[in-house]
């Protein structure tokens, strides 16, 4: 028991320590990297310290004792390293996973640098050369109608300056948004450039990426194109409207300043460009915007607050599991204990039936509220108690009508009760750190 204790306290040290050093305050994120090493290290711990506790503590003689210390040791470290791995996802960069397709805009400098690439590509295509319209954005509002459905509302403006010509229209077209273009709200002469600004109000349709769910992080991102859909026309972040030269993404710019957000977290805005082309010409000959078009996008990042999705699904989840423990605990053949406890066997269907009744009708709430395509992660925690309430019904089944079963039979039904938290927590370990690898 000595060496179980003190690998245990190890074990808790590496737990708690190697994120706690990931993020030390020299870095604001956790790399994946790290995250990856610290999965491979919980993994190694888990299945050698409850090997030595099972071991050195006579649990494999069937000694009482030793089953349950090992089984509390590993149930404890996945647990523990359920939370850490929690944790570092928390701490995640938000730009990790951001494809090759994209290239954000930190200065004046990366601006500069996209009209010097986009002229010289229309030089040697022979094309009309660009024009450049700095466009900006600032939002008032947004809300989430369901699971892809973003309502936005806030205020767009574009400067024309004099060397665009007077033919070339202005606006704008938001592709995602079920408005092409909202009213204009202001047009102003301001020495040699025009400035007209329009108020939106649009619900943006877009695909968001619930897998990780209550982790998930997500972009609300507002596309916008040129509303002369023909031309060589490039929109630009125009920075002089924030009247900054290097964009802070953590500043939150173009947003409300007392913006309300509805169990999300803010992390950043900033503007971005994706290269994007289309399997047809729009039935425009020559369409400059077909093959690798610079698309101008502002983005709002995101991640959910897990403590409301913990209170409202997790909480309960584990109630019903301990719910679950409690039963499989006072399974029992002894007569007198059966008649203390009161227990039958369809009166333990009926009870685990129930249980599972309870936790289909809170999974189902996360489907109706996310609507999202797939399994999320929460999700398989639900799957998990099915399993184990399946496995609970049929182990109370033969162990009633059936004396034969070694394995069940072993001090009245004692391996059931000791692995039933090792098997729950190591599955839900497995599958945590699949999906977060």
């Amino acid at each position: 028991m000595i060496l179980s204790a003190l690998a245990l306290t190890a074990l808790l040290v590496a737990v708690i320590a190697i994120p706690a050093y990931a993020s030390n305050g020299l870095a604001a994120y956790i790399s994946a990297q790290i995250r990856q090493g610290a999965i491979g290290i919980f993994t190694f711990l888990i299945i050698i310290v409850p090997a030595l506790v099972y071991f050195f503590s006579r649990a494999r003689h069937g000694n009482e004792r030793g089953l349950w210390s090992t089984a509390i040791v590993f149930t404890l470290l996945c647990a523990l390293s359920i939370g850490s791995i929690w944790y570092m996802e928390m701490k995640r960069s938000p730009d990790e996973g951001i494809g090759e397709n994209l290239r954000m805009i930190h200065d004046e400098s990366d601006i500069k640098d996209l009209m010097e690439s986009q002229t010289t590509a229309a030089r040697q295509a022979g094309s009309p050369l660009p024009l450049f319209i700095p466009t900006g954005v600032f939002v008032q509002s947004v809300e989430f109608v369901n699971g892809n459905n973003v309502v936005l509302t806030g205020y767009i403006w574009q400067r024309y300056s004099k060397q665009i010509p007077a033919e070339v229209a202005r606006g704008f077209v938001m592709p995602e948004g079920d408005v092409i273009e909202g009213s204009e709200a202001y047009r102003i002469q301001q020495g040699d450039e025009e400035v007209i600004g329009w108020y939106i109000q649009t619900t943006l349709r877009q695909l968001f990426d619930y897998t990780r769910y209550p982790f998930d992080r997500q972009d609300i991102w507002l596309r916008l194109w040129h509303k002369d859909f023909a031309r060589n026309v490039v929109l630009v972040p125009d920075f002089a409207g924030y009247q900054i030269t290097t964009w802070d993404p953590f500043a939150n710019l173009g947003l409300e300043k007392d913006f309300v957000w509805e169990r999300l977290i803010l992390e950043r805005t900033y503007f971005n460009y994706h290269y994007n082309s289309y399997n047809t010409n729009f039935g425009i000959n020559n369409y400059v915007g077909q093959n690798e078009f610079p698309e101008l996008y502002y983005n709002i990042g995101v991640r959910r607050d897990a403590l409301d999705a913990f209170v409202a699904y997790l909480i309960p989840l584990l109630i019903l599991v301990l719910m679950a423990f409690g039963v499989q605990f006072i399974i029992t053949q002894v007569p007198e204990k059966i008649g203390l406890y009161g227990i039958t066997t369809t009166g333990l269907i009926a009870y685990f039936a129930s249980l599972f009744f309870i936790g289909i009708l809170s999974q189902l709430d996360i489907r109706r509220t996310l609507n999202a395509p797939g399994v999320v992660y929460l999700e398989y925690f639900y799957f998990t108690l099915y399993i184990i309430l399946l496995l609970q019904t049929v182990n109370a089944i033969i162990f009633i009508i059936s004396d034969n079963v070694h394995f069940l039979e072993f001090k009245d039904n004692l391996y059931p009760k000791v692995i039933f938290f090792p098997i729950t927590f190591g599955v839900m370990f497995i599958i945590t750190a699949t999906v977060f690898f």
